[in-house]
């Protein structure tokens, strides 16, 4: 069973990464995390998109999450922080969640897999792979104008019933879609816009 505090709400920013002279910049790191802190964000994603998570390697992941996690503590700001990760490789999926498994994260947003455009039940096997291999909440990311691919909310629903799989942010670009979703979706799975413009 989902509870209020594993279910996301409010503004979630991915936060950029800073990078200065080819290396992460953790001076500005720091600055912009104490400029968040004090706004009222409800929480951060690192290393996803917005953040080059797909050009960073794992020692600068895992340093920037190192570097967020303390600096948050260090203002005492308590707010969740979820680890972006993109990839259409299950397995290699799997052992992402198990190689930050003792990471200073809350949980993880999961984008589609990308290029490869898998069928609905090829998504469903895909999330629920993962969701099987954490115990963390997993927020899913749905972007078909970026991954070529669109998790229907007929599939959204099943993986809904996963207890980790706790909501989506909804770039889907189709109102109904995302309108069916609200109405449908089970208590405490979250459905976050990703669009500027439906941000109310």
């Amino acid at each position: 069973m989902r509870t209020d505090q594993s279910t996301p709400h409010g503004i979630w920013l991915p936060l950029i990464t800073p990078f200065r002279d080819g290396e992460l910049d953790e001076t500005s790191l720091r600055r912009l995390l104490r400029h968040y802190s004090g706004l009222p964000i409800d929480g951060l994603i690192l290393a996803a998109t917005t953040g080059e998570g797909l050009t960073m390697d794992e020692v600068e992941t895992a340093r920037l999450v190192k570097v967020a996690a303390a600096e948050l503590q260090a203002v005492g700001r308590r707010m969740p922080l979820y680890l972006g990760l993109s990839g259409s490789d299950t397995r290699k999926g799997v052992k992402s969640l198990h190689h930050t498994a003792a990471w200073p994260i809350d949980g993880y947003l999961i984008a589609c897999p990308y290029y490869t455009r898998p069928s609905q039940d090829g998504l469903f096997r895909h999330f629920s792979m993962l969701a099987e291999h954490t115990e963390r909440p997993i927020l899913i990311y749905n972007i078909p104008y970026r991954t070529g691919v669109n998790l229907g909310n007929e599939t959204m629903l099943r993986l809904a019933e996963f207890p980790n799989i706790v909501g989506v942010k909804d770039c889907c670009a189709d109102a109904a879609q995302s309108f069916d979703l609200l109405r449908d979706r089970p208590p405490g799975f979250a459905v976050l816009t990703g669009e500027d413009a439906l941000f109310h």
